[in-house]
């Protein structure tokens, strides 16, 4: 699907990265999301589309280092929680993994994503 991007728009990086996602050029994507960091380090929205991104490209420890900061910004914000328990099934680390998407749970208890994560942690325990 083609997009309009607009050079000049505020979310002209932003909606790069995710094209460049989209199209699983992961690097691409992370290296975009990153200027767009840069521009506005205190933007929530970036990191933790930073965060999936590298749990795409498998780069789980990276994954927590945006999460955490995301959690410094928002210490309620759970899709940040959510990527961490990605990040922690992925470096095979089934109990933090548990306990994170726990507390997903904790929040919003009817969430078929966080419901389903936790169906797999489990299955891999």
């Amino acid at each position: 699907m083609a997009r309009n991007i607009d050079p000049d728009g505020e979310d002209y990086l932003y909606t790069l990265a995710q094209v460049f996602y989209e199209n699983e050029l992961y690097k691409d994507a992370i290296e975009v999301i990153t200027q767009a960091i840069e521009n506005d380090p205190e933007n929530e929205r970036f990191y933790l589309e930073r965060a999936s991104y590298y749990v795409a490209n498998e780069d789980y420890r990276l994954c927590l280092v945006d999460t955490d900061k995301v959690l410094s910004l928002d210490n309620f914000n759970n899709e940040a929680v959510y990527w961490a328990a990605m990040a922690y099934l992925g470096l095979k680390d089934y109990q933090k993994a548990e306990e994170k998407i726990a507390i997903c749970l904790r929040f919003e208890p009817d969430n078929e994503d966080y419901k389903a994560l936790l169906k797999e942690i489990n299955l891999k325990k």
